[in-house]
């Protein structure tokens, strides 16, 4: 979003409204197919980029306190009530690249 955004000022009007117009249009998905996501996987290379009592493992902050995997970071799991991270074999790992 960060790209499209710097470059909106440039979109003719009529291209805009296009866009917007389109935007508008696309049906907001609600019932079984809303499902809630995990957040993103915070990047640190040390533990101090990491929120207090997190620590930084495999370059991402985890140890945040959780009660399901819902609760965890991207691909990260909830052990015994705090997130750890993916082990290097995850299927989740593979298919976000």
């Amino acid at each position: 979003m960060v790209l499209i955004a710097g470059n909106l000022s440039k979109v003719l009007d009529d291209d805009l409204r296009a866009i917007y117009d389109y935007v508008k249009g696309v049906p907001s998905v609600t019932g079984t197919a809303d499902q809630p996501r995990q957040d993103y996987a915070r990047y640190c290379q040390s533990s101090t980029d990491c929120n207090a009592g997190e620590s930084c493992a495999s370059n991402e902050c985890v140890g945040k306190a959780c009660a399901v995997d819902i609760d965890c970071d991207t691909c990260q799991t909830c052990a015994g009530g705090a997130c750890a991270a993916p082990a290097t074999n995850s299927a989740c790992l593979a298919s976000a690249r």
